[in-house]
């Protein structure tokens, strides 16, 4: 069975809505985090299916899909991509960022719209 990589997503909508954690900013961030995975896997497997991309599974593989896509004509998507990627890099290693709610939400969305355009 094949991994489902939008239900990284559903994992990123549920520590956003969760309550009962230990710190409700830690789970903003990791939800922006999670959502921009979520996002970029779907476009990841999206580039390797329509355009046989080979992705070497290292980090350069973030900057070469959305190279991929800019080059087939969906600059958005690649731009969305990359404003998510944004976002996680501020919730994951910047610890003096402080709209971690903000970046949570609009990941998500954001996400929601790349993964409903790729699939």
């Amino acid at each position: 069975m094949t991994f489902e990589w939008k239900d990284v997503l559903s994992l990123a909508k549920f520590m956003q809505e969760c309550g009962a954690v230990p710190s409700r900013e830690a789970a903003e961030r990791s939800a922006a985090s999670r959502a921009y995975f979520a996002a970029f896997c779907v476009a990841r497997e999206y580039v390797e299916n329509e355009y046989g991309f080979c992705p070497e599974l290292k980090g350069k593989d973030h900057g070469s899909v959305r190279d991929v896509l800019r080059g087939r004509g969906k600059g958005k998507l690649a731009s969305d991509l990359s404003r998510l990627a944004q976002w996680r890099q501020y919730c994951d290693y910047d610890k003096e960022y402080s709209k971690s709610g903000d970046a949570c939400r609009s990941a998500i969305q954001v996400a929601e719209k790349v993964i409903d355009i790729l699939k």
